[in-house]
């Protein structure tokens, strides 16, 4: 037995969620800037609440930093953003470090 804790997210939903995270820039194989958009095209959104489940960290900006020397195979980013009242949300999925999965790098 280790000290290593094993865990997983469900995403059941009851709903499809009406923000799409996309990576806008990827720095390194631990840092990538990310943008919600709600509905089609349009500008990314600013006002954004950002959060991420599993090992690293992300600001304000949407700029996740992976910490490295944890070893997730994988961690959960999540926006939140209210307007008029309504909190909209999304998820991405995020290999890490990103460099284990070539195709998701190049999808930025």
């Amino acid at each position: 037995m280790t000290d290593d804790i094993e865990w997983s997210i469900d995403l059941g939903e009851s709903s499809v969620p009406d923000l799409t995270i996309v990576p806008a820039a990827w720095a390194s194989e631990s840092e990538v800037t990310l943008s919600a958009f709600h509905g089609e095209g349009g500008e990314p959104l600013k006002g954004v609440v950002w959060s991420v489940l599993g090992a690293g960290s992300i600001d304000e900006q949407g700029v996740y930093h992976a910490d490295l020397a944890r070893g997730y195979s994988f961690v959960l980013i999540v926006a939140t953003y209210e307007h008029a009242g309504v909190v909209h949300e999304g998820h991405l999925m995020v290999p890490v470090p990103f460099s284990s999965s070539p195709s998701v790098q190049g999808s930025a």
